[in-house]
């Protein structure tokens, strides 16, 4: 009896997920599929390209394998998609960042189920030369080297004008690794700062990290 016990929860370790995170057969938003959409899939009127990026701390260097493009809406079979950024390595699309409203997070939990919540964070953030704390909080999906993180922001609007905001991203990690050393245009940097959050258990002050500067989607 005592060794089937222990055949059982081994059973049960190997088939938990290593992460932590839940599990889902999520590959993308609708038409946009990590690691199968290309450049030429895309409709022209919908989607306008960004400026080339280029090496981290170059002006010169361009980082020739990334492509982006924008939208500032696009209609889904299910819900509109507002301030989609497509980006493309090799041509092959391996992230995805949008809007993340009521009514597009009710399609998503429907069809993927609640992710993960992470405890709050406050943030630092710089805007028009002046310092403000920013909430930082999401939900976490993973689906082998596809990581999902709905992310919600709030600060002090009466202020400085930052608005409450939530977004979605949607990334090959293997890909985001390859180009971490591109500056990504239009990529928030509360985004970035909440996946440092989930990965970066060295610093000493997990809780408080500071962004110089935020642009608006």
């Amino acid at each position: 009896m005592k060794t089937k016990s222990i055949k059982f929860l081994l059973l049960v370790f190997l088939v938990l997920p290593a992460s932590g995170y839940p599990q889902s057969q999520l590959v993308g938003l609708g038409r946009y599929v990590i690691g199968v959409t290309t450049p030429d899939s895309l409709n022209s009127t919908d989607f306008q390209e960004q400026e080339q990026a280029y090496v981290k701390g170059t002006l010169t260097l361009p980082c020739t394998h990334i492509r982006s493009f924008k939208s500032n809406k696009v209609q889904g079979a299910d819900v509109l998609t507002t301030n989609l950024l497509l980006l493309f390595y090799d041509n092959k699309l391996f992230k995805l960042i949008c809007d993340y409203p009521d009514e597009l997070k009710a399609a998503f939990l429907a069809k993927n189920g609640n992710g993960i919540s992470r405890p709050a964070r406050h943030v630092q953030v710089g805007v028009k030369n002046k310092s403000t704390s920013l909430v930082l909080t999401g939900e976490v999906w993973q689906n082998a080297d596809i990581e999902v993180l709905a992310v919600h922001y709030k600060g002090d609007k009466a202020d400085y004008q930052i608005e409450e905001t939530d977004r979605l991203m949607i990334a090959s990690k293997t890909i985001s690794a390859l180009a971490s050393d591109c500056d990504l245009q239009n990529v928030e940097p509360l985004i970035e700062e909440f996946d440092k959050m989930l990965n970066d258990h060295r610093d000493q002050h997990p809780e408080r990290r500071t962004i110089k500067q935020i642009r608006k989607p």
